[in-house]
């Protein structure tokens, strides 16, 4: 038999009303980017994976499985991806999405942790246990 791991998973549905922006002088204009995110999954254990969250990208697209990652040197986002087997069988990793330039990239990683801190800020003080065992 094969002995399972108890993880704590605390699990959220709540939309926090952050709405960020970013302007881009590039291509010779302004663009405005709203990013609207939410936090689907909070995630409690020793572990670097955080959170799992869905980004809306100005009222006409939006991203699900954005991860919160903690690790020794800080925090940052991963984007979903798929896995494939290449010509050789070796298992590989494709973003589904990306944000194409670096200043994209910073707004939207931006977005997501100050969302996730800010919820995690809020429900510091819960009185109610949302904890569920997996």
């Amino acid at each position: 038999m094969c002995a399972q791991a108890e993880t704590k998973v605390s699990v959220f549905f709540i939309a926090l009303p952050q709405h960020f922006h970013f302007k881009s002088q590039k291509k010779g204009g302004n663009q405005t980017m709203n990013f609207n995110v939410k936090i689907r999954k909070i995630i409690n254990n020793d572990k670097p994976l955080k959170a799992i969250c869905s980004v809306t990208m100005g009222d006409s697209f939006t991203v699900h499985d954005v991860k919160v990652i903690k690790t020794e040197k800080g925090s940052f986002i991963g984007m979903p991806y798929a896995t494939y087997k290449d010509a050789e069988g070796n298992e590989k990793r494709r973003d589904v999405f990306h944000p194409i330039t670096s200043e994209a990239r910073r707004a939207m990683e931006a977005a997501v942790l100050a969302a996730y801190e800010a919820h995690v800020a809020e429900n510091a003080t819960a009185t109610t246990d949302t904890t569920v065992e997996a």
